[in-house]
């Protein structure tokens, strides 16, 4: 599908932390811009209202603490991912594939700390 150039204006705080966010992460700003509207719009309008209300508000307090949890279910997901991927090509025990993260540093530490024969 062609691109369609879209216009916005930003303050000139956000358009400062969007360039170096785009900067810092090798990318071009329409690139970063287009990264976030592609996943802003994906989300559903409930998440994308909530946002933007913890956004607009002075308490960033909660915002942080939601962007927190989400980098959590994020690396859950992805754990749970690589796990599965690993297991499906045998380079992991399959059975460790369903363990959580914490049973999964269990079972490792357990095997680190027996005596060696």
């Amino acid at each position: 599908m062609p691109a369609v150039t879209v216009s916005t204006n930003l303050d000139a705080e956000v358009a400062e932390r969007v360039r170096a966010l785009a900067t810092a992460e090798h990318l071009t700003v329409a690139n970063l811009v287009a990264a976030a509207v592609h996943v802003f719009t994906d989300l559903p309008k409930g998440v994308r209202d909530a946002l933007l209300e913890l956004r607009s508000g002075s308490d960033t307090v909660h915002l942080r603490k939601l962007a927190r949890e989400m980098e959590a279910v994020v690396a859950r997901h992805r754990f749970d991912r690589t796990s599965a991927a690993m297991a499906a090509e045998r380079r992991i025990d399959p059975a460790m594939a369903e363990l959580s993260e914490i049973e999964v540093l269990e079972a490792e530490s357990t095997g680190l700390s027996r005596p060696r024969r």
